[in-house]
């Protein structure tokens, strides 16, 4: 199984065990971002330096076997719809306010918390929803999935839902 396979449950477990560090899969995943993005064109603001600093950052944390939350080091992307601090919000669309957010909406701040590290925004495409299934079948998209290691919703929310328990939280809403 390569790194761009591993789910975010796998990538933490291979933190733990030292297996991998975070800076490791945030450089093969930048690797890979750069190698198909011109193509793709999928991602809105990327950030690598942030991402790097924050990998490094989570690798000392797990050298230390203090992760800081239930996402410590697990590269994502965040919708260009939801606001992270100083990245303007387009929305899908050139007539936005391209002013940038003054904070994190609160799933993406809940995110952060958990020590994910953001890699880029992806783009929202306008008249997405009239896309044909030729979209879907194509293989830019089948490489689109392969691009990023993603954390998968239901496997964000098992591991937030946990970690709530953990902290005996009432209750958690991404």
């Amino acid at each position: 199984m390569t790194i761009h396979d591993m789910t975010a449950v796998d990538l933490l477990a291979a933190y733990k065990s030292k297996k991998l560090s975070p800076v490791d899969v945030v450089d093969a995943v930048i690797e890979r971002i750069e190698t198909w993005e011109p193509k793709l064109k999928a991602l809105y603001a990327p950030d690598f330096g942030g991402a790097r600093t924050a990998a490094q950052a989570s690798e000392k944390r797990w050298q230390a076997g203090q992760p800081q939350g239930a996402l410590d080091g697990v590269p994502i992307t965040i919708k260009e719809n939801i606001a992270t601090r100083g990245v303007p919000v387009p929305l899908g669309t050139a007539a936005s306010d391209m002013t940038p957010a003054a904070a994190d909406a609160p799933a993406a701040a809940r995110v952060r918390e958990a020590g994910a590290i953001v890699l880029a925004k992806t783009k929202v495409f306008k008249n997405m929803h009239r896309i044909g299934a030729e979209l879907y079948a194509s293989a830019d998209l089948v490489q689109l999935r392969r691009l990023l290691v993603i954390t998968r919703l239901h496997e964000t929310r098992r591991l937030l839902a946990h970690q709530c328990l953990r902290q005996q939280l009432e209750s958690f809403r991404p």
